[in-house]
């Protein structure tokens, strides 16, 4: 119930905050959404191989891969928005909180380990690298062994 009612305080908050153009970033995050559904296994199986497709781990490296993504889009959009309304001083970051070790993890190539938050890309170029800190990352290597 909390987690419901904190989604919908929050998402009340950021209407207001955007200035009614929530409609317009709920139907962009979500055809970017299916961007993210098809990016992380392309670039899993590109970066190690079609064989990683039979390791036991690979399924939930995929969803790890999905979820940070994911959480980039989310931040990127939000950006955007940011940006679009005159609100340079703000910035979006997002992570994923890890339940098993109480840390938050947002992997980037300088970082391996990837805890703490992370700003979100920028760009093309910027999910570029993150496709590529996810895979190098030790979280989704701990998967794939």
């Amino acid at each position: 119930m909390w987690g419901y009612y904190h989604s919908r305080r929050c998402v009340s908050k950021s209407r207001r905050l955007l200035d009614g153009r929530h409609e317009t970033f709920a139907s962009q995050y979500s055809d970017h959404s299916l961007l993210v559904i098809q990016a992380s296994p392309n670039k899993l199986l590109s970066t190690l191989g079609s064989d990683v497709a039979r390791n036991p781990g690979y399924r939930q490296a995929l969803i790890e891969a999905s979820i940070v993504t994911n959480a980039a889009l989310a931040a990127y959009s939000i950006q955007q928005e940011f940006e679009a309304s005159e609100r340079t001083e703000m910035r979006a970051v997002y992570g994923v909180y890890l339940l098993e070790t109480r840390e938050v993890w947002a992997p980037r190539l300088s970082n391996v380990k990837g805890i703490g938050l992370a700003a979100a890309p920028h760009d093309l170029a910027g999910f570029a690298d993150l496709g590529n800190a996810v895979v190098q990352s030790e979280r989704i290597a701990s998967y794939i062994k």
